[in-house]
């Protein structure tokens, strides 16, 4: 009798029964490039410090090049980081020139603005204010003295060669019932004593001293339908320079000499 099923066939020698197959061999890990990282921590920083980007946006291109060269002849990767590293390196170079270029710009306006302003012509204005300011201050009292007294006070004194105003000040408010005048006011705006000179006749003027003698002429810039009694006197920012003087005449109040320059300008009466 014939076998009807067909003859199985011998095992292969290949074959392990019971054995499942190797997997399959892993990929080998790349190592990114040090220099593409490099670039790419540069630039951004470069970005978001942005002084430093005129500095390190240039390292960023420059350590990106070399990154893409070293790629190129090894097994490492990091070229997305190398071309970020360039883009934001060439960004970075040009906003840290332009912000160089703002900062100098700025600077050299504010302190060139410093240099070209006359510093001295601002406190020499601010000075003289001052001194008008504590003049006008000063007459008032002398006026209310004379409504309590009938008659001005004595003369500003000299105290080794230089004009003291102490015994005014004591003067005054012993003469008066209620004084509002500091120590401070009798000094103009550069800290010397206001000259306080009574005028004891129609055209006599009571010099003080030779040192601090005024000009006459200042008389004649008094109106002529009131009697000056007294004038105030500071030699302004200049003691050589008696074109800068003030004056403070009773009946005119301010008065400058001729040929008196403020602000560039001449000013008259």
């Amino acid at each position: 009798m014939t076998n009807p099923y067909p003859p199985t066939p011998p095992p292969s020698p290949n074959n392990n029964f019971g054995q499942t197959p190797p997997p399959p061999p892993y990929p080998v890990q790349q190592n990114n490039n040090s220099n593409a990282l490099a670039s790419m921590v540069m630039g951004i920083t470069g970005l978001v410090m942005m002084p430093l980007g005129i500095i390190l946006g240039p390292l960023a291109v420059c350590f990106s090049r070399k990154a893409r060269k070293q790629i190129a002849t090894s097994n490492e990767s990091g070229e997305n980081y190398a071309k970020i590293g360039k883009i934001t390196g060439i960004i970075a170079s040009c906003i840290g020139t332009l912000a160089i270029a703002f900062y100098a710009v700025f600077f050299s306006i504010i302190f060139g603005g410093f240099s070209l302003f006359d510093i001295d012509s601002f406190h020499n204005e601010y000075d003289e204010k001052e001194t008008i300011r504590d003049m006008n201050s000063l007459a008032d009292d002398l006026d209310d003295y004379f409504d309590e007294n009938n008659k001005f006070p004595s003369d500003s004194q000299m105290l080794d060669g230089t004009i003291c105003n102490e015994s005014l000040l004591s003067e005054i408010k012993s003469g008066m019932e209620y004084v509002s005048l500091r120590r401070d006011e009798l000094e103009d705006g550069w800290g010397r004593q206001i000259v306080y000179d009574c005028l004891t006749g129609a055209n006599a003027v009571n010099h003080i001293n030779d040192a601090f003698r005024y000009d006459k002429n200042i008389l004649r810039k008094a109106n002529p339908d009131t009697k000056a009694t007294y004038i105030l006197w500071s030699k302004g920012a200049d003691l050589e320079d008696p074109s800068d003087d003030i004056y403070f005449i009773k009946g005119r109040g301010i008065v400058r000499p001729d040929g008196y320059k403020g602000n560039g300008k001449k000013q008259g009466d």
